[in-house]
């Protein structure tokens, strides 16, 4: 036998002193309830709403939202998930929560100063997160303006590019054709100057001697038909005319060769600059 001292209720002493003498009359009995008792209450707390919230909960909203200043208990509905409460509605536990397809029955109690609190807590986290959410709208349109201003700077420099490579391949058309067209000129030239010097030798044999070419006797009355007989060739017709040129190359036309090879070295580097900055702004 133990002695056991132990604080009791005022009110509920006359309960323990019914206990006790019917604990020394027969001790079996009253070790038995006690036992079924203690083993009933132990399988309801498993099925609890509070045990199942506080051991199995893994969303961290479930206690916040069950949690009440009163003792209406919440119950399961067909829904997975879905619970109601006669006095606060109904509450749906997230999915990706152990507890979505638990099937509990009770309450979660709170003092009504905690109550309080956790409505203030709750309205102060539901200001701070509209205020992330503005924020975050906030920051998504600037970066979605800046990435459509960069895309328009983008757009831009491509288009400078792509006029430059143009200017460029005209002007280096430019230079291949003045390049051409002035060996053919050389080349008429030379032409023209050993024509000019055979002519005059016959010329001057036949106005000493006279002469006979291709059966024609020469007669200065009769200039047609040495002529005709004897007439220049060039070797190159002359690639433009100067009208020609004016009108097919107006923008290079009036600059000389060295002008022409100035503005191609000087748009080879602003082109190699423009691809540079397209490259490190991608």
């Amino acid at each position: 036998m133990e002695n056991i001292t132990a604080n009791i209720e005022s009110e509920d002493v006359s309960l323990f002193l019914k206990l006790f003498s019917k604990y020394r009359a027969d001790p079996g009995i009253i070790r038995t309830m006690l036992r079924r008792e203690l083993s009933s209450t132990l399988n309801r707390e498993r099925h609890t709403l509070y045990d199942g919230v506080v051991k199995r909960c893994t969303c961290g909203e479930c206690y916040s939202s069950f949690a009440r200043s009163d003792r209406v208990p919440w119950r399961f509905t067909q829904q997975l998930g879905c619970y109601v409460n006669p006095k606060h509605g109904t509450y749906r536990i997230p999915g990706n929560c152990s507890l979505h397809k638990s099937k509990l029955h009770g309450y979660i109690y709170i003092t009504p100063a905690e109550f309080q609190e956790h409505k203030r807590e709750t309205r102060r986290m539901a200001s701070a997160n509209a205020m992330a959410k503005k924020r975050k709208l906030e920051e998504d349109a600037r970066n979605a303006s800046i990435q459509e201003e960069q895309r328009k700077v983008r757009e831009e420099s491509q288009r400078r590019a792509s006029e430059m490579r143009r200017k460029l391949k005209e002007l280096e058309a430019s230079q291949e054709h003045r390049r051409v067209d002035r060996e053919r000129l050389e080349e008429n030239i030379k032409a023209a100057l050993s024509y000019k010097t055979k002519r005059d030798r016959l010329f001057e044999k036949w106005k000493h001697s006279g002469a006979v070419y291709h059966g024609v006797e020469f007669n200065v009355n009769k200039q047609g038909d040495w002529k005709k007989i004897y007439q220049q060739k060039f070797p190159h017709t002359p690639l433009w005319t100067r009208d020609d040129l004016r009108n097919e190359t107006a923008s290079t036309s009036y600059l000389t060769e060295q002008e022409v090879q100035n503005e191609i070295e000087d748009m080879k580097d602003k082109l190699k600059q423009t691809v540079l900055h397209q490259e490190a702004t991608a």
